[in-house]
């Protein structure tokens, strides 16, 4: 395992209890979201960096997920707060987990060959439905135009997505079914480059531990509380079966790709 692990993840998939799993590890330096409350530190907020690219159209990403050049120098110039941090640290193992990093799998690829890259992916009817009821913050029924902070910093399809000249017509279950299915094929095809490389599904979050060396000083009891708790009483929008076909129209490839049952 590489001093380095980068987690990249559409979120609503275990991420904050893989933050807690790594935190209970002295050795480690844990991120959530670019954020450690503990050494009062907040890191660069990456969710703004996506609203210049799929809002403001500020930057460029072309069809093979590529950045432009002044959005990898922007990229170089905002990253400046984590290196510091890491070189600050660089006696333990980092792990950073950033629901809303998906845009810097290039970048990071290139500035840190040698670390870990993790996909943590959960079943997309999952993740569609407990973003499903944040309504305010995951692809609101108001104008893109006025979306805010951590709206903003969920994708759109750009204009080369076959989804693209629909888009403005789908609903809010369509929206965060195309949003599970993009992030996910699209970081898989990035990162799987790295000989480093590594699927976690969320089902099987106990597993974390093929990608670690030393299991002795972690405390794996946090993985079990997560599938012990008691779950939210929440609607479940795939009891509706429009909705399920509305899911499979979009995200039927990628729950095939990553051997999810539909």
């Amino acid at each position: 395992m590489s001093k380095k692990i980068f987690i990249f993840t559409t979120g609503r998939t275990g991420s904050v209890t893989l933050y807690n799993f790594f935190k209970s590890n002295l050795n480690v330096l844990a991120l959530h979201e670019g954020v450690n409350r503990n050494l009062r530190i907040n890191l660069t907020d990456f969710k703004n960096f996506n609203k210049k690219i799929f809002y403001d159209k500020k930057y460029n990403l072309d069809k093979k997920y590529n950045l432009d050049f002044d959005s990898m120098r922007y990229l170089s110039k905002a990253y400046g707060p984590r290196e510091k941090l890491f070189e600050k640290y660089q006696d333990k193992i980092i792990v950073d987990i950033n629901p809303y990093q998906y845009l810097l799998s290039e970048f990071l690829l290139k500035k840190y060959p040698k670390a870990t890259f993790v996909l943590l992916i959960r079943d997309g009817l999952g993740v569609v439905n407990s973003y499903y009821q944040r309504e305010k913050t995951t692809y609101p029924n108001i104008s893109e135009g006025r979306y805010q902070s951590w709206a903003a910093g969920k994708p759109r399809p750009l204009y080369d997505d076959i989804h693209f000249k629909n888009w403005e017509m789908y609903d809010r279950v369509q929206k965060i079914s195309w949003f599970w299915s993009y992030i996910n094929l699209n970081l898989h095809k990035s990162l799987s480059v790295s000989s480093n490389f590594f699927i976690l599904k969320t089902e099987d979050l106990f597993f974390v531990k093929n990608i670690i060396n030393s299991y002795k000083d972690y405390d794996f009891s946090i993985l079990d509380k997560r599938h012990n708790k008691t779950k939210k009483n929440i609607d479940n929008i795939f009891t509706n079966f429009k909705n399920i076909k509305k899911f499979n129209d979009i995200a039927r490839e990628a729950m095939t790709f990553f051997d999810y049952k539909k």
